[in-house]
């Protein structure tokens, strides 16, 4: 086994330590990346990870390839996985701007206030007593 470091892009402070079968294929080891992006919520199609080898400019991995044959050192060689631009649902991008949204409109509802006319809090007020 080798220990695998992923850093995971747009999300920055995304890191992985994959423990993984250098005999395996790069597609192999990406499936298992996106296993671990969907415990944090992140829905990510496979087929659409990109893996690059160094930094986010390195050489593009194929899936078809081995990781002993394009990986020399896993623990001197960080792979770098470059997400799709349009996120999915349930993406981290998707969920941010749920989360903003939600928050603007609970800033909203604060601000609102209910007048009622004193003759209804009257009536109100006579049934209730």
């Amino acid at each position: 086994m080798e220990r695998y470091t992923v850093s995971v892009l747009p999300l920055e402070a995304t890191r992985f330590l994959i423990p993984f079968r250098p005999s395996s294929s790069v597609s192999d080891l990406k499936k298992e990346l996106v296993r671990r992006l969907a415990k944090k919520a992140a829905v990510v199609d496979v087929s659409q990870l990109e893996l690059y080898l160094g930094n986010k400019n390195g050489p593009l991995l194929d899936d078809d390839d081995l990781l002993e044959h394009v990986v020399r050192d896993a623990s001197e060689e960080e792979l770098f996985a470059i997400l799709p631009s349009a996120p999915h649902s349930g993406s981290a991008a998707s969920i941010t701007v749920a989360s903003q949204t939600v928050s603007q409109v609970s800033q909203t509802l604060r601000v609102i206030r209910i007048s009622f006319p004193m003759s209804f809090l009257s009536t109100f007020r006579r049934e209730w007593q």
